[in-house]
């Protein structure tokens, strides 16, 4: 696991869900990480759109898993359930 001193990943748990071993982008929202497609976001919702345009991250930007980390001040629940509708997952 690749993470910078200044990542909290210690404290974050993966949403099983959501963690796409291929994914390029980690979202956080209160102890939750979901790693994800940063263009498939971008695609999907405007704000995540023009939030992604921004210059790609530095080296001292915190990451884990080798993907920068993008927090966010929504709920864990907020964001597993926005990322239902991006990522829908078949029902088990």
């Amino acid at each position: 696991t690749e993470s910078t001193p200044a990542t909290p990943s210690d404290k974050l748990r993966r949403n099983p869900a959501f963690w796409f071993t291929d994914g390029n982008i980690v979202l956080t929202a209160g102890k939750s990480a979901c790693r994800v497609y940063r263009g498939v976001l971008a695609s999907q919702s405007s704000v995540f759109a023009d939030m992604l345009d921004f210059p790609q991250p530095t080296e001292s930007t915190p990451q884990m898993d080798g993907c920068p980390i993008v927090e966010l001040s929504d709920s864990g629940i907020d964001l597993t359930q926005f990322l239902g509708v991006i990522f829908p997952i078949p029902s088990v």
